[in-house]
């Protein structure tokens, strides 16, 4: 018999490895089959079988001979028995064994299916497994029949009446079907109109994704019973996107038009709002998809989903949203409207409460709820029960006896019941009941995990959570008999359950620490919520009531202490004043330092609020003797205090900075140098804490010289300064008068005068004391910036990179102040190089030839440099090189590149970074060699760098061709230069777009940073991927054995403005891991690398596994882009381009004014829209297969499109048409390239861009029904959010951005000509005009210009991070609305460039 059934495993094997590309291994398992031939038994017969099917596929010509057995009959599908599985019938193993040969009938073309056919009759195993593979088989039999429609229905009718509705394991085996023949669907539409171009058209599969006209609500429904959340949303999507495939009346070129449901305005989501429904447990499409959406678990789009003023969906977006007062609110009134007879709706209502008070942190009344609540016979009720019961250690009234429900863990909701007996035997010390207990719980758990291992993250489920919690219960149950017992660790040998531990002191130190690698390992997940790693906190306070040891009250106290800062900090405010409540109870006699609960106790009250409380609170704090605190803790509060009080401002900066802050932070960098590692309140270290206090204290101050120097020149104080000096200028005017004409005036008359001169000059005095005070407080503030910067940057490397470019624009703009000089020369010098390693290209473009005011700044600077090539060459060199080729550009160029003064580097630059490169170059410092384990000196990696970015120069100047072709200008690459062949002497040199992060022991051998190794296939033209410019593609070897690909680009690129704004992204990813809220939805822009050599020329990291948006879309040559295979019917591309461009420029004789052409362009443009339908959604669908990679990346896709969204809107980011958007093939994240044109210079292109980024059609569509009101929406709002509140660390990295006189960001006439030529579908350049003469008295770039350029763009910047928008103040979410609604409003779209391609 077990032989036979490893036959049987080896068959099932055979039947998954149905594809030509498992041949071989479908031949050696058949051997392996005729070898248990003669093992016996009832399987054994049914080698036979599959051995001549497996002959008949490996010999295709022996068909005749080897013909089926028997021609089955088609069996009738209309019948009830086959398609409804109930015990009475013969339970599930006689339905599968019924179904799957019926379907096998209509399989005639498949021999394997028709020679299993008696298999399948008698085994219900591999009935199960045949049946996906004969409905599909079935289906591709039957296509284009005459009786293929009646049987689809058929098919339909009896899932959706029977199969469906029969629950259990016939559900997971219709939807198993179906997503089999969803599977087929999306793999032939792959392939779907491979060969338009030669006039054959491939036929589709079939029309719907899944063959049988189901019913999709229904199959949601059902799959969201069987707990498969993700099948059942991608299912409830169908249904939505069903609206989207109806026809368009009107043909191409037609005015006559019709805009049904899901056309063009309706970009926001299929989705509606219903109106409320009485019950509200109808399974409407809204209904369905909300739960969907909220079993998966996914926060935003909850939100989006449960919209309306429905009590349904006001109590899940409630719940979703953790607004628990008015999710509670929200279940109140329903149960008001809610018989007692629908127990099944009570419950659930009841356990939506109790999950409300659970985080609010009222755990008895949730007891008093969920006990009196009379549902024993509901499983989730019972859940909640037992779960109130072994949170608060109430497990006396329990019966340890199996229960009905949930008794052998097969459900999700045993678990808390299993926790619960499990508690209750160890604390009984009855170690049967608890083995038994345990056994059940880990076997549930697992079961679970099991069954929802291809739907959600584990983490997110929780059910990690779960599993850990059963491994330290083991341990506690353990403990429990042993403490009982009283016997010795050695004696208990056969009464442990996992072996034994030296003494029950060290297995207690063992466990509790466990349970804190636990939380962080859980807590540590982006996508877990507070709710799992609760779960954890609560189960170890339980496991610690259970133990009952002699230390055990003071461990409960910790971990409630620590749940209580945890809860904070995720916005459970009600649990963690719940959590603090039971420390105080517990009193002194648990050892907790008292100022450690007491500043607890403040940053409670400070997230509820009241600021001014927790400042009062923390003043006990400084009060206490020396035996009840510590100097960490007291410095700590005292930190706190000055740092609330900045944020609320209820104190003058001075007394902030010298009562609080400062005296806090050199406290703390005393403590911090004697025992770094010592811990203070909140968990870290006093070194730690040392380096964010200081971070701090240098952030305020240098807000608040901002802010005074901001009142001195644009604010009040300006109107006091010219004030003072009129006064002054009155005071001498009047003494001079009476000096001259005083003999004239009468004595009263010169008293009088007298008297008022002496007033004034009073007056004027206390004027001039109160500004010389102000201007003392603006220098000691700037200092004392200056100085937190730098030693924030000194005693820690958690504020490395916005210390840095703090200091840095400090330095810069303030080098004449010798305080502020001091500061940055003493951190330029005594730093480690690595913490000014990301600033070297700002450092680097300051560099000149020395002047007697700028000697000290000059020598610093070269210092600075020095070091940072010396220590890191393979990062700094490039950047100092491309300043010694600052005059290198094409001599096609020069003129051009004179006129429009774009961005070539002074002599004086040049010839500072030639003496920098060397003085390197005579440096005999050793460095690892890309020989392995040998050395070569830094002056030989000077060299080879050097040597190599000509080697780019030549590639990019020589390489490209140009010439005229049909009056139009072509460009084509020839052979590389001789140089590029056969380069030497270049490779120690680094591969500069594959840099790897630095290091801060500077050890870059070959096996930590890649060198150059040659170039791939150097005798054969470069490839050209196309483009105006026409980048040359180049394949790298590496010293790793790998082959990179990169873009060499020169011309009319600076590829200065792409580093610089790759640079900005990087710092804005930094901010956002930062934030909780986006560091949990993995918030982030996309980068690549990019290495400027010279104003013209620079080599771009390649964007492996990515392809353009437009690509995609409608550029795919091979496939024909995505419009053409799902919507043949629509417009093209080019017509829809040419629709706009006739609407902008009409006929002669049809024009009109301002007003007419707008409404035209928006009649045309409804007109394209309800002709040209979106189709990104079909991207994840054909590049992901399971529902779960489907869901996973979409929200991927979704969440990087609203980070990069807002983040270039802030940075005014242009320019965006689907060929500067690349969209990831593995994870579906956006990357945006081409980012010359930023600061809003798109507003100046001849034809003005209009929206602030791009928000089409398609970018809507791949979002899902939900479209912008969901994930997106709230990630662009989280975003927002956090570059509002680092509005002054981005003003600062801006400024020095846009003061860098290296980067050029604003566009010339040239460069807004380029970007919006008519260059046709393949994005070619078709006007030839590649050079522009411009008078050079018009275009000589004055510094005054420049200087009220930059003031304006940051102007623009600073009003967009206070959320200024057209001259009203927003809040986040409201400026996030505003520019949603402008980036989808038709009037805005209809008038940008046609190529920009708005109608995508």
């Amino acid at each position: 018999a077990r032989r036979a059934e490893v036959a049987l495993n080896k068959i099932l094997m055979y039947v998954e490895m149905n594809s030509p590309a498992n041949l071989h291994e479908r031949h050696k398992l058949v051997f392996s089959l005729l070898s248990d031939v003669e093992s016996g038994g009832s399987r054994a017969s049914y080698v036979q079988p599959l051995t001549k099917v497996h002959l008949l596929h490996v010999r295709p010509f022996w068909k005749q001979r080897l013909a089926v057995t028997q021609q089955l009959r088609p069996v009738d599908l209309g019948r009830r028995e086959l398609w409804e599985c109930e015990e009475i019938t013969g339970g599930f193993d006689a339905w599968i064994c019924r179904l799957t040969p019926a379907l096998m009938t209509y399989a005639s073309d498949d021999a394997l299916l028709q020679e299993c056919y008696k298999i399948a009759c008698d085994v219900p195993e591999l009935a199960l497994k045949l049946l996906p593979f004969a409905a599909l088989s079935a289906a591709l039999t039957l296509r284009s029949s005459e009786n293929e429609a009646a049987v689809a229905k058929a098919v339909a009718e009896g899932l959706t009446r029977y199969t469906l509705r029969s629950g259990g394991r016939a559900t997971m085996a219709a939807l198993s079907m179906l997503e089999k023949l969803r599977q087929a669907h999306r793999e032939d539409m792959r392939l779907f109109n491979r060969r338009v171009g030669k006039g054959e058209v491939l036929p589709r599969t079939w029309y719907c994704p899944y063959w049988a006209p189901v019913d999709c609500i229904a199959v949601a429904d059902a799959a969201l019973a069987a707990e498969r959340p993700v099948t059942a949303l991608l299912w409830s999507e169908m249904a939505f996107e069903a609206q989207r495939d109806a026809p368009v009346t009107g043909g191409r070129g037609s005015r006559k038009t019709s805009r049904p449901a899901g056309g063009w305005d309706s970009s926001a989501g299929l989705v509606r709002v219903e109106p409320p429904q009485p019950g509200g447990d109808v399974a409407s499409p809204t209904r369905v998809l909300r739960d969907c959406c909220a079993a998966v678990g996914e926060q935003d789009s909850v939100a989006a989903a449960a919209r309306g003023a429905a009590p349904d969906a006001r109590l899940t977006r409630a719940l979703a949203g953790r607004k628990w007062v008015s999710a509670l609110q929200a279940a109140d009134a329903m149960l008001a409207t809610t018989a007692r007879e629908d127990a099944a709706r009570c419950s659930r209502l009841t356990i939506s409460a109790a999950s409300a008070l659970r985080a609010l942190g009222c755990e008895h009344v949730r007891n008093r709820l969920v006990s009196g609540t009379a549902a024993r016979h509901d499983a989730a009720m019972d859940a909640a029960q037992c779960e109130v019961a072994w949170r608060l250690g109430e497990w006396e009234p329990l019966q340890l006896a199996d229960t009905e429900a949930g008794a052998d863990g097969e459900d999700g909701s045993s678990f808390n019941r299993q926790l619960l007996r499990t508690l209750a035997a160890a604390t009984a010390r009855d170690r049967v009941s608890a083995v038994k207990a345990l056994r059940a719980l880990r076997c549930g758990v697992a079961r679970r995990m099991v069954a929802n291992s291809n739907e959600r993250d584990l983490i997110a489920q929780g059910i990690l959570g779960q599993l850990l919690v059963v491994d330290q219960m083991e341990a506690v149950a353990d403990m429990c008999w042993r403490l009982q017992q009283g016997v010795a660790a050695g004696d208990t040998q056969d009464m442990n359950l996992y072996g034994d531990e030296p003494d029950i002191a060290s297995e207690q130190v063992t466990w509790l620490g466990k349970w804190a690698d636990i939380r962080s390992l859980v807590a540590s997940a982006p996508s877990v919520g507070f709710e799992h790693t609760e779960m954890l906190f609560a189960a170890e306070r339980a496991a610690l009531l259970a133990l009952s040891w002699e230390g055990a009250p003071a461990h409960i106290a910790r971990c409630d202490l620590t749940m209580a800062s945890a809860a904070r900090k995720a916005g459970w405010v009600g649990a963690s004043s719940s959590a603090l409540q039971r420390v105080a109870a517990a009193g002194k006699a648990v050892g907790l330092e008292p100022a450690e609960v007491q500043i607890e106790q403040a940053k409670l009250l400070c997230a509820e609020g009241e600021s001014r409380e927790a400042v009062a609170w923390l003043a006990h704090v400084a009060r206490l003797s020396e035996g009840e605190v510590t100097p960490a803790s007291k410095a700590y509060a005292a930190y706190l205090q000055g740092k609330w009080l900045a944020s609320t401002m209820a104190d003058s900066a001075r007394n902030v900075v010298d009562g609080y802050l400062r005296p806090a932070a050199t406290q703390l960098a005393a403590l911090a140098a004697q025992q770094p590692q010592v811990a203070a309140p909140g968990g870290r270290s006093v070194a730690a804490l040392a380096c964010r206090s200081h971070f701090q204290l240098a952030q305020f101050s240098a807000r608040a010289y901002r802010s005074a120097v901001e009142y001195e020149t644009v604010g009040d104080g300006r109107y006091l300064v010219e004030h003072r000096e009129r006064k002054r200028e009155a005071i001498a005017k009047l003494t001079e008068h009476l000096k001259t004409d005083g003999k004239k005036l009468e004595h009263a008359r010169r008293v009088m005068l007298s008297r008022k001169i002496k007033q004034q000059e009073n007056t004027l005095k206390l004027d001039d004391e109160d500004a010389a005070a102000a201007a003392a407080t603006r220098r000691e503030m700037l200092r004392v910036a200056a100085q937190g910067y730098a030693e924030a940057m000194r005693l820690g490397d958690a504020y490395d990179l916005p210390a840095a470019f703090s200091l840095l624009s400090l330095w810069f703009n303030h080098a004449d102040d010798s305080e502020v000089m001091r500061a940055a020369s003493a951190a330029a010098t005594g730093l480690p190089t690595i913490k000014w390693l990301p600033v070297v290209y700002q450092v680097a473009a300051r560099l000149d030839e020395p002047t007697p005011q700028t000697e000290q700044f000059q020598l610093t600077i070269r210092q600075l440099l020095v070091r940072l090539a010396k220590d890191h060459p393979h990062h700094a060199l490039h950047h100092i090189i491309a300043l010694k080729n600052g005059d290198r550009i094409p001599d096609e160029k020069k003129t051009m590149r004179d006129a429009a003064g774009a961005g070539l580097c002074s002599k004086g630059k040049q010839e500072a970074a030639k003496e920098i490169l060397k003085q390197l170059a005579t440096c005999r410092a050793a460095m690892p060699s890309v020989r392995s384990g040998q050395t070569v000196e830094l002056a030989e990696v000077v060299r080879a760098t050097d040597k190599l970015v000509d080697v780019y120069l030549d590639v990019a100047f020589k390489t490209t061709e140009t010439s005229m072709v049909n009056g139009r200008v072509t460009k084509t690459h020839g052979k590389l230069p001789m140089s590029a062949r056969q380069p030497r002497g270049v490779h120690e040199a680094a591969l500069l777009t594959a840099l790897t992060p630095p290091r801060a022991d500077m050890a870059y051998g070959p096996e930590a940073l890649p060198r150059f190794a040659g170039f791939v296939d150097p005798n054969k033209p470069p490839d050209n991927p196309g483009g105006i410019n026409a980048p040359i593609l180049l394949k790298v070897h590496a010293s790793d054995g790998g082959v990179y690909r990169q873009l060499v680009k020169s011309g009319s690129d600076d590829m200065r403005q792409d580093a610089v704004m790759e640079q900005l992204f990087e710092l804005v990813n930094r901010l956002l891991a930062r934030s909780p809220e986006a560091a949990r939805r993995r918030l982030r822009v996309g980068t690549y690398p990019v290495v400027p050599f010279s104003p013209a020329a620079g080599c771009v990291g390649f964007v492996t596994g990515t392809v353009e948006l437009g690509w995609w879309l409608y550029k795919d040559s091979a496939m024909k882009g995505a419009h053409k295979r799902y919507r043949p019917q629509d417009w093209s591309y080019s017509d829809c381009r040419n629709v706009l461009d006739k609407a902008r420029n009409p006929a002669r004789g049809d024009g009109g004014g301002g007003g007419k052409l707008a409404a035209r362009l928006v009649e045309e443009y409804g007109r394209i829209c309800n002709h040209f339908r979106p189709v990104l959604r079909h991207f994840f669908t054909e590049h992901f297969a399971s529902p779960s990679e489907w869901l996973e990346r979409r929200l991927a896709f979704t969440r990087s499109a609203a980070t990069s969204s807002i983040v270039g809107y802030v940075v005014g980011l242009g320019d965006r048409h689907a060929s500067n958007i690349l969209i990831s093939t593995s994870t579906a994240e956006v990357t945006h390239i081409d980012l010359g044109c930023a600061f809003e210079q798109g507003r100046l292109l001849r034809v003005p861009e209009t929206v602030p980024f791009r928000l089409t059609r398609d970018v809507v569509d791949g979002m899902g029904v939900n479209g912008v009101e969901g994930p997106f929406r709230a990630c662009a709002g989280v975003t927002m959010a956090v570059m509002r509140a680092s509005k002054e660390a981005l003003m600062t990295i801006v400024e020095v951005f846009i003061h860098d006189p290296l980067y050029n960001w604003t566009l010339n006439d040239f460069e807004r000509d380029r970007r919006q030529r008519d260059d046709g579908e393949d994005g070619e350049d078709i006007d030839g005009n590649d050079d522009m003469e411009v008078d050079g008295e018009e275009v000589g770039a004055a510094g005054d210009a420049r200087n009220s350029e930059a003031t304006r763009a940051l102007g623009r910047v600073r009003a967009k991070l206070d959320g200024v928008e057209g001259g009203e103040v927003y809040a986040p979410d409201g400026q996030v609305a505003k520019l949603i609604e402008e980036a989808r409003d038709p009037r805005n779209l209809c008038a940008l460039y046609s190529g920009w391609g708005s109608f995508l």
